[in-house]
């Protein structure tokens, strides 16, 4: 089988992920969680690293896209009356090194997560989902899901690479 292709331009048309297998790789040596994913082959990684670009672009993030034809969620900007003062143009491009920095690590975190549910017990899976109840009855398992509209979770390590691109309630004081 051949290893899924992983496109990582940065704000590319035709992107599919934030990080190359080869970056990929890189960050997960240097995690605890190095063991688990190498222990997996390229096919399964890419895979997994797929499955966590998509999880995270599922999510509500702050601001815009950058450019207008990018493909996945990030870059973005988080300023839409952009002004040019010195103090803006130096914010901006400091935000943009850290999204640089930190998305393409919590794609790896997130991937790492999505390896370690394989083989999984469904009940455990489905708890992972934000499932709220669990019933067993005549060898039939139900669950009800938590109305987050997203169906997973992002795992600990990439949601607090993450956190100051979320979009969360706003609190509107009169």
């Amino acid at each position: 089988m051949a290893v899924v292709t992983l496109v990582a331009t940065w704000g590319g048309e035709t992107s599919n992920s934030y990080v190359t297998l080869t970056d990929a790789n890189s960050i997960a040596a240097t995690t605890m969680a190095s063991s688990l994913w190498f222990s997996y082959d390229d096919e399964k990684r890419s895979q997994a690293l797929l499955r966590a670009c998509r999880d995270i672009d599922s999510r509500p993030w702050l601001g815009e896209p950058l450019f207008l034809r990018q493909a996945l969620a990030f870059p973005r900007s988080l300023s839409l009356s952009f002004r040019f003062s010195l103090t803006d143009v130096s914010s901006f491009s400091i935000d943009l090194e850290r999204q640089k920095k930190y998305v393409p690590e919590a794609q790896v975190y997130q991937a790492i997560y999505r390896l370690a549910q394989i083989g999984q017990p469904d009940v455990l899976n489905a708890q992972q989902r934000g499932t709220l109840s669990i019933s067993v009855s005549g060898g039939t398992v139900t669950h009800s899901i938590a109305s987050t509209g997203t169906g997973h979770v992002l795992s600990y390590e990439a949601a607090a690479l993450l956190r100051e691109w979320k979009r969360g309630p706003r609190l509107l004081r009169g």
